[in-house]
């Protein structure tokens, strides 16, 4: 039996070789460091409606913390991280995020209840031209565009931590993304935790995408 010297060696480099993993481009994503890298976003028309945003250390997906929001009415706002990620048109990217919806959460509006938003800019002032905007993931991991974002509404809240999960691909004229976590037609206190945005390969399945 002939034995090949270099199969050999190219084999035991890749057992010996740790498998790498993909980089999380979000800072602070298990709010281990507080509020840091996060700030809250209250649409112009919902200011001064009283939302709380805490970090709670006897909840989490994983890790010592997490982030809980409670709204008394059923606004739209947001959890943002403050550093925009550098993208480019056709680069695909897997974003992942836990929430957990308290006890006392109940979907009292007719919003979408609970999306990851990916914010798409032109430039640090001007978001994309394209018509069909921004893109949205939702609580069953489906994607929609701005015109069909009220299509990922759900008839009743998951019960425990439920992962949010979808690869979407950067249309033309992108160059940032930004990313939201959205509450919209629930009231209560809700928790997320371990929000993640990877850069994947390009041949990496895309999400349904709701017309």
């Amino acid at each position: 039996m002939i034995l090949n010297l270099g199969t050999l060696f190219v084999a035991s480099l890749v057992l010996s070789t740790p498998l790498l993993r993909a980089e999380n481009l979000i800072a602070n994503p298990g709010f281990e460091f507080g509020e840091e890298k996060w700030a809250l976003f209250i649409p112009p028309e919902h200011v001064g409606v009283p939302v709380e945003l805490t970090i709670v250390s006897d909840e989490s997906q994983s890790g010592a913390a997490s982030v809980s929001v409670h709204a008394g009415e059923p606004i739209r706002f947001a959890i943002g991280a403050k550093k925009s990620l550098s993208v480019a048109r056709g680069e695909r990217y897997r974003i992942r995020a836990w929430i957990k919806f308290s006890k006392d959460a109940e979907i009292t509006g007719e919003g979408p209840v609970a999306y990851v938003r990916a914010k798409l800019a032109e430039s640090s002032n001007l978001d994309i031209a394209d018509a069909l905007g921004h893109i949205h993931i939702g609580l069953t991991g489906d994607v929609a565009r701005n015109p069909s974002v009220q299509k990922l509404a759900v008839p009743e809240l998951p019960t425990g931590w439920r992962k949010i999960e979808a690869v979407i691909e950067i249309p033309d004229t992108a160059v940032l993304m930004g990313i939201n976590l959205f509450l919209d037609g629930v009231t209560g206190t809700v928790f997320w935790d371990d929000i993640s945005v990877e850069l994947v390969s390009p041949r990496t399945p895309l999400s349904r995408m709701i017309e």
